[in-house]
């Protein structure tokens, strides 16, 4: 029995009828040289052989009595990974729009909460021939670090590597009853209590430095609710709507190269020129910029390779979307963003993750259940996220790894999240919203895709005018 960090509680204590909070991992297989028929029966025997190289997910979360502390991670003493694993048939002609919907689908339906926290889908009936696996994981699970290294940890580098052994035999532990739930929070409570004064001096002392950095800034990141009221800024349904749309990376490097920016840069300008068009096409003119949320992972950069868990914060930055030229636009976005990190850094990347030591289960309901669904203004317009995927090709059970999306969760207001994940060459983009929010959400795909090819232009235009390196 292990207590769940208070960032890991957070993210159950946010999920409601309308925000499920977990994220999807879709890869795309080629099966074509695979030895062996790879289907359903296959892939949990597969699966169920690669489990000892992700323990979290043989654990289940146990709510403690009148959520007096956070929930503890019991091994399942019920746990059957074939009762994990569904199977799922693309309607003709298995094209891109069906295999989509069939992703809506599975990300609109919640995970049992009262099991181990995720859910695999085995997609077949592409017309391509190949298959898919899209795992459902909830976000109180791992953040997008922690599930890339999970990746890393299942996958093969090819076809024909074996799977590591279990250094030792799993083992189901009992359901702990009431009163030790009880007795144990309790004292974990007690205990925590010492270091909230420390923390309450941390936190001041990283306001007052980010105040102070804040006031000489040029170019100032946004406040929450200060940003448009987009056509997807509006209340969640349970239903889902997905999208999914591959990049060249090669693109977005040439674009940073040119313009001396970072790739997180160059996809926040890929998105806010694709979200203008969208705009634009649903005649909702953007009155104010878009404002985002950006996940970063506080990690430290020699620490070891972390298979679940949150070690996230978040911060907000500008798409400036007032700014017409796409060039001028990219390098406001740069510098907001710049400071945005700064003053992140400034305040404390952990204070979130440390005060949410803390946090309770009904504060979270009542804000995402009552608040944040009624703000006359939306406290962001969208989330974008981009996690570093493995740069070279990967393969599970013999197949190779064709494609790879990350599709994230919604959050009330913000009823649009756009998650790129880096693979073999090229940046796989998952975009999710509610169809009672967005027109087309394929449409958005080929926003993105014009956005790109606009400042791929540009770029060459640029390096046309500045010449061959010397």
């Amino acid at each position: 029995m292990e207590r769940m960090t208070g960032l890991d509680a957070s993210m159950l204590y946010s999920e409601t009828a309308t925000a499920h909070m977990h994220t999807m991992k879709v890869a795309v297989l080629d099966v074509t040289g695979e030895t062996g028929l790879l289907d359903r029966s296959r892939l949990v025997d597969e699966f169920d052989r690669r489990l000892h190289l992700l323990p979290s997910l043989l654990r289940r979360p146990v709510r403690v009595p009148f959520d007096l502390h956070h929930p503890v991670w019991v091994n399942d003493p019920d746990f059957v990974v074939g009762h994990h694993i569904k199977e799922l048939t693309l309607p003709a002609p298995g094209g891109r729009a069906e295999f989509d919907a069939a992703l809506a689908q599975i990300h609109g339906q919640p995970l049992n909460l009262e099991r181990p926290l995720w859910e695999m889908t085995f997609i077949s009936g592409l017309a391509t021939g190949q298959i898919a696996v899209a795992v459902k994981i909830h976000h109180a699970v791992a953040d997008g670090v922690a599930a890339a290294a999970g990746l890393v940890a299942v996958a093969a580098s090819g076809p024909d590597e074996a799977v590591a052994d279990p250094a030792a035999a799993w083992m189901p532990e009992r359901l702990p009853d009431r009163w030790t739930l009880i007795r144990e929070a309790v004292a974990d409570r007690i205990r925590e209590l010492r270091v909230l004064p420390a923390l309450l001096a941390r936190t001041l002392a990283g306001v007052l430095r980010m105040l102070r950095a804040r006031r000489g800034l040029d170019h100032r990141p946004p406040p929450p609710m200060s940003g448009a009221k987009a056509p997807w800024n509006g209340r969640l349904s349970s239903r889902r709507c997905v999208a999914t749309t591959r990049l060249p990376l090669e693109d977005f490097k040439r674009i940073k190269s040119a313009f001396g920016c970072t790739l997180n840069d160059v996809l926040l300008a890929v998105a806010a020129g694709g979200l203008c068009r969208a705009a634009a096409r649903e005649g909702f003119p953007l009155d104010k910029p878009l404002v985002t949320a950006i996940p970063s992972a506080i990690d430290a950069p020699d620490a070891p390779l972390r298979l679940s868990g949150n070690h996230v914060t978040q911060f907000f930055t500008s798409l400036c979307t007032d700014i017409d030229d796409p060039v001028e636009r990219l390098a406001e976005i740069s510098q907001v963003m710049r400071n945005a990190r700064s003053l992140n850094a400034k305040i404390g990347r952990e204070l979130m993750r440390d005060w949410n030591l803390f946090a309770y289960r009904w504060p979270y309901q009542v804000m995402w259940k009552h608040v944040m669904p009624r703000l006359p203004t939306p406290a962001i317009n969208v989330v974008i996220s981009n996690v570093p995927g493995p740069s070279e090709a990967s393969w599970f059970a013999g197949a190779r790894m064709d494609e790879l999306y990350s599709l994230s969760v919604l959050t009330e207001g913000a009823g649009l999240n756009l998650t790129a994940w880096t693979y073999a060459g090229c940046l796989y983009i998952g975009i999710v919203s509610c169809p009672e929010l967005v027109g087309d959400i394929h449409a958005m795909g080929d926003d993105l895709t014009a956005a790109l090819a606009e400042l791929v232009s540009l770029a060459a235009q640029a390096e046309v005018v500045a010449g061959p390196a010397v």
